[in-house]
């Protein structure tokens, strides 16, 4: 089964047209370690979402991942991994953001924001004036509280920085 993926690029530096040119390219836009782990992970068919940095800060386009990752062919240490991109469209220009309107008076609301930990959801419903009514925000971490303390359950004392490292928690959902 095939996922998708967010591929951004500074405009100015790469842009997603370059791909469309040249139908099929390497793409060595993942110099940060953290996201060369995420790299690894890519397989070859998987959907890539084209976005574009500032100043238009938009998905641009859709591409499928035409190889496996693999080292730099031009690096001498093999440090960094690349992939083979294809095009596949280019997604209509619109708006970056439009306004919602009133929320229904007790109609549930929902909202998916992605953090570095993982999904933020918002859960909002309005009064009969039109205000916040109720709020419920669900940080990533929530749902990790949980399998963190099975994790610890038969590890000693001194192995708990690690193992509580491990799962990265926010303690203050500083990550909303």
């Amino acid at each position: 089964m095939s996922r998708f993926w967010i591929f951004a690029a500074d405009p100015t530096r790469y842009h997603w047209d370059t791909l469309f040119v040249k139908g099929k390219e390497l793409w060595d836009g993942i110099r940060n370690l953290a996201s060369q782990r995420y790299l690894k992970q890519v397989h070859k068919g998987d959907r890539i979402m084209c976005y574009h940095g500032a100043p238009a800060r938009s998905v641009y386009a859709l591409a499928v991942a035409a190889s496996d990752p693999y080292p730099h062919p031009d690096e001498r240490q093999k440090k960094f991994l690349v992939i083979d991109l294809k095009a596949v469209e280019r997604l209509p220009r619109g708006p970056l953001a439009a306004p919602l309107g009133e929320l229904p008076a007790f109609a549930p609301a929902f909202s998916m924001v992605e953090g570095w930990r993982g999904a933020i959801i918002h859960w909002v419903m309005a009064g009969a004036d039109g205000r916040l009514w109720r709020v419920k925000i669900l940080d990533p971490s929530f749902l990790n509280w949980r399998p963190l303390s099975y994790a610890l359950l038969k590890n000693i004392v001194p192995d708990f920085p690690l193992c509580n490292k491990s799962f990265n928690q926010s303690y203050s959902g500083n990550d909303l």
